[in-house]
């Protein structure tokens, strides 16, 4: 019999800065730090992913090809861990979650999108019992540890922000954990700890229904969030635009003058290519 997990929701309801937190703490690490989600897949692989709330469920979202490895119809791993922080750098006790993704997939409890670099998967629903309401973990999903401010999620009625709507020139932040980037045993780092990296949103295709953000990213960067923040409205709450896909590479043609051959070597452009949160809407349950 799986052993059902409850949280108290005013430890995990968690709604983007109101106005008045924005204008005392500020953006980052205070609360940010516990957004990014980070992924480490039964098959050695890992990535990046964040919990959305949409009412009553709550969910795992991340990039259709860190769960869907070359294009596959189903997951590639099995198994996965799910590490997470609270509201601060002060909680420093992990939310560790163990998830059994082929019992999700059997259950249907995990989509990816047709067409897109979009993966889901419902993990918890919200129930209520004497009047106080509760978040309760799904039987293939099993809580480890738990963080003393509980799990931060991005909620779809407060904290999101179709592409029609978001602004270039907007400051954007991204999130990556140090083991994913490439940094071996460097003393200076902390790698239980997600790093968080800000930009600005460079273009927006409407027609492709893509966002471009200049924002150098690296593979801990893949499947995580995107928050846009006004940096001429200190009143404006910061709003969850889309997921990292991954990074728009720079091309750059070489020939060999002896040999006369020639090819393409490829490089970080310093921009990324984010799916907006218009698609990951498409893919959840109704």
């Amino acid at each position: 019999m799986t052993k059902k997990v409850f949280y108290p929701i005013f430890a995990i309801l968690f709604v983007i800065f109101s106005a008045a937190d924005a204008s005392t703490i500020g953006f980052g690490p205070n609360v940010g730090i516990g957004y990014p989600v980070k992924i480490t897949l039964s098959d050695g692989t890992a990535g990046t992913g964040f919990y959305l709330n949409d009412d009553p469920f709550t969910y795992l979202v991340t990039a259709k090809h860190i769960l869907f490895k070359n294009n596959s119809t189903t997951p590639t791993a099995v198994r996965a861990e799910l590490t997470s922080y609270g509201r601060g750098p002060k909680d420093v006790s992990p939310n560790i979650i163990q998830l059994d993704i082929e019992e999700m997939f059997k259950t249907r409890n995990l989509r990816s999108h047709e067409t897109q670099d979009v993966a889901v998967g419902r993990i918890a629903e919200i129930e209520t019992k004497n009047e106080t309401k509760l978040l309760k973990l799904y039987k293939w999903a099993r809580s480890i540890t738990s963080a003393g401010t509980g799990i931060v999620r991005i909620d779809t009625k407060a904290a999101i922000k179709k592409i029609s709507d978001v602004f270039i020139s907007n400051d954007v932040f991204v999130y990556g954990y140090p083991s994913l980037i490439g940094i071996k045993y460097f003393p200076y780092m902390n790698y239980d700890r997600p790093l968080l990296r800000k930009g600005i949103v460079a273009g927006v295709n409407l027609r492709a229904g893509s966002i471009i953000v200049d924002a150098a990213v690296n593979e801990g960067y893949r499947g995580g969030p995107v928050i846009e923040v006004n940096p001429t409205d200190v009143t404006a709450k910061p709003k969850l635009i889309g997921i990292i896909s991954g990074q728009l590479p720079f091309a750059e043609n070489q020939m060999n003058r002896q040999s006369g051959n020639s090819g393409s070597e490829s490089s970080n452009s310093g921009f990324a290519v984010v799916i907006p949160v218009d698609t990951i809407l498409e893919v959840l349950w109704d």
